[in-house]
């Protein structure tokens, strides 16, 4: 009697191990299906996340190309409507004599150098001492100290009077390539003919090509 009951707790022990292992197993299975889920979704949203940037980037780059050109769009129209008024104010030389109707004189792209550090873009960062030439403070034209910007100016004046013109440039290569893209050259320009003022609409240079 006592080797029959020895003999069946142990088959018992023997059965209630094997049925551990059993279980032990079949859970180490579920773990492992539940780890390659989670590895498919993570493959998946990768995917997902990668294609979303392929879509977006152009359009995320062509925005902020867009607000580049807008600061030389709103500058130049600014300093035509200076101009403009520049002009038909009356002006003095140096004995306090009334000078014919005339644009302010000429001056060369300010700052002198494009906003480029090597092939890298590289923001202007504004300065008094950028716009203390004598036209810009005539056309009360200046980039706020310390605000960052792309595009460098010009100005070109000839003639007084009847003929008398002026025209605005902006330039500005924000890919730093060497080469003006048609939205990095902006050109604006007006004539005095028969006492009107013959405006020249805002163009890209490359427009004329």
């Amino acid at each position: 009697m006592i080797s029959i009951k020895f003999t069946f707790d142990l088959r018992k022990i023997i059965f209630r191990l094997d049925t551990g292992k059993m279980t032990l197993k079949k859970g180490k299975r579920m773990r492992k299906h539940q780890s390659g889920i989670s590895t498919v979704l993570i493959i998946a949203l990768i995917g997902a996340l990668a294609i979303i940037l392929v879509v977006l980037s152009p359009l995320i780059l062509r925005h902020l190309r867009y607000s580049k050109t807008t600061e030389a769009m709103m500058n130049v129209r600014k300093l035509f409507d200076s101009s403009v008024s520049y002009y038909e104010s009356d002006h003095e030389n140096k004995n306090e004599n009334i000078i014919p109707r005339q644009f302010p004189e000429s001056v060369g792209f300010t700052p002198d150098k494009m906003a480029c550090d090597g092939d890298s873009p590289r923001a202007h960062k504004s300065s008094p001492e950028m716009w203390s030439h004598p036209t810009w403070k005539a056309l009360d034209f200046k980039i706020d100290e310390g605000q960052k910007f792309y595009f460098s100016y010009k100005y070109e004046s000839t003639g007084a009077g009847e003929g008398a013109s002026f025209t605005i440039t902006a330039q500005g290569d924000l890919n730093c390539n060497g080469k003006y893209e048609k939205d990095e050259v902006f050109e604006r320009s007006a004539i005095i003919e028969d006492d009107a003022l013959i405006n020249y609409n805002l163009f890209h240079q490359n427009e004329l090509e």
